[in-house]
């Protein structure tokens, strides 16, 4: 019979699950009983308590949109929340303070329990900085290791739901730490095999030599990425390698039956991340030198702005052959960046750091928000936020792992915060926009606080959390009651008006 795990991926299926499970904390089936009481006593983590430590329990999803809470009362009239953030295949996004704000905060919470415990289960691989965002949240981390460590003992057990889901478990610890060629068919398992081959085989292998980065994309696929080691002040505006896992896959009716290897010399997302800089020089003076140079795996691709150059695609047969074919790829790759001599290029910065007008008015507008009455900010349960929902959002490249999360309220109403700013928090960034999202209530009608005027700085779009408006160049995004909307549409769209003579 097939495992019903390997179908239901999504995180709402596995807050099926783990709900089904805590809400069985008494069942008559033993071994689920069992499971149900061990996972809860090890979310807990005090020794005081064992599995038959636990009286009462309800669970509920979406409180406060967190994935799944847990209210437990133990024998001794303890009391806990038990807040988890459940995860398969995205990462952290800046929740886990904002849920723990709202919990600490929260009047039912506060008078209802004695303590507040915060899971974070995540049963996929975990980046370097998500580990350090959860552990700087001080929400408790259960990885994948330490997730199948805790499930193996239901691997061979009665229960067929635990058994699927143990051994769901263990494929997805056995793929993520791959080490070979991949040849699983499967296409979802598939993915996450060259997952775990791009990164513990070519990210080992060539770390000491490349920035790398391994990911999974959100549109099905997995891939690696380099840039050279050089001493640009920002170098992840340079021009990287990438290799993808849909690229790495040969295909026949539908079906996986042999591996390519092929690299790809791109740009991807330096337009809009990086519009203060001229990248198009880096790119033009790659693609010189590499016209210069005759004996390059490269070809030179300028049909398309993004894309630089690309290698031939080559079926590969071993692994040996495919590391081997790699070296040379990226030897070549580190040779046309040292003929090209990118880093004497001088790429000015727009604006005079000290006197940014971006920075002067979201100052501006801070001092704005500061004379609305405090019940103006209250939590909507419709989906809107108060001022402790607008986070700081820096691009990647700029994220102190540390800062994660930071509220912009901590910097508005000057309160203090884990760090200390030389100036402005937003000041490092170099696109700054404002996004005015709608989560929640997808009808609700913008188009009244969008003025003709405003419509010429501003990019309406709609997604799956609704309809937005973007004010370009600018960075504060706000899941907003409807006043802090309308402030923040009002009031910088005059500010942007004057600066540019609108």
């Amino acid at each position: 019979m097939k495992n019903l795990f390997d179908f239901a991926t999504k995180e709402l299926s596995q807050d099926a699950f783990l709900r089904w499970l805590f809400e069985s904390y008494d069942s008559s089936d033993d071994e689920v009983k069992d499971a149900s009481r061990s996972l809860l006593i090890a979310f807990i983590n005090n020794h005081k308590y064992t599995v038959n430590s636990i009286q009462k329990l309800w669970t509920k999803a979406q409180d406060h949109k967190a994935d799944i809470v847990v209210w437990l009362e133990m024998n001794d009239g303890y009391k806990y929340g038990i807040i988890i953030e459940d995860k398969t295949y995205s990462s952290e996004h800046n929740q886990l303070l904002k849920y723990q704000c709202i919990f600490e905060k929260d009047k039912y919470w506060k008078e209802n329990t004695n303590e507040r415990k915060y899971i974070f289960y995540k049963t996929s691989f975990i980046q370097d900085w998500e580990r350090a965002t959860v552990k700087n949240a001080k929400w408790e981390l259960f990885d994948l290791k330490r997730i199948r460590d805790f499930w193996q003992r239901y691997s061979n057990g009665s229960n067929l739901l635990l058994n699927w889901y143990a051994n769901h478990i263990n494929k997805l610890y056995e793929f993520y730490s791959n080490t070979e060629l991949v040849t699983e068919p499967n296409s979802k398992f598939n993915t996450i095999a060259w997952f775990g081959f791009f990164n513990n085989v070519l990210k080992e292998r060539y770390k000491n030599d490349f920035k790398i980065y391994v990911e999974n994309s959100n549109y099905g696929y997995s891939y690696i990425t380099f840039r050279p080691l050089i001493p640009i002040a920002k170098e992840d505006n340079t021009p990287y390698l990438e290799i993808t896992s849909r690229d790495c896959n040969v295909y026949a009716d539908g079906k996986i039956i042999g591996t390519n290897l092929i690299a790809k010399w791109l740009v991807y997302g330096m337009e809009w991340r990086f519009k203060e800089y001229s990248i198009k020089l880096y790119v033009d003076k790659l693609r010189d030198t590499l016209d210069d140079i005759q004996d390059s795996l490269f070809i030179s691709d300028r049909k398309f702005d993004k894309v630089i150059a690309h290698t031939e695609k080559e079926e590969i047969k071993s692994k040996e052959e495919f590391l081997l074919k790699l070296d040379k790829i990226l030897n070549d790759y580190k040779r046309i960046y040292e003929a090209a001599n990118i880093e004497s290029i001088d790429l000015e910065y727009k604006y005079n750091k000290s006197h940014d007008d971006k920075i002067e008015i979201i100052k501006n507008l801070s001092n704005k928000l500061k004379e609305v009455k405090s019940e103006d900010f209250k939590y909507k349960e419709i989906g809107c936020y108060n001022l402790e929902g607008v986070y700081k959002s820096y691009f990647s490249s700029y994220i102190n792992i540390e800062d994660n999360g930071l509220t912009l309220e901590s910097y508005i109403m000057n309160e203090p915060t884990d760090r200390e700013y030389d100036g402005f928090p937003f000041e490092e960034a170099d696109i700054l926009y404002i996004a005015l999202w709608n989560r929640g209530n997808r009808d609700y009608d913008f188009d009244k606080f969008i003025t003709p005027d405003c419509k010429k700085i501003v990019t309406e779009g709609r997604n799956a959390w609704g309809k937005h408006y973007i004010i370009k160049r600018y960075d504060l995004k706000a899941n907003s009651s409807e006043f802090i909307i309308k402030a923040a549409v009002e009031f910088i769209t005059e500010e942007v008006k004057k600066i540019y003579s609108i």
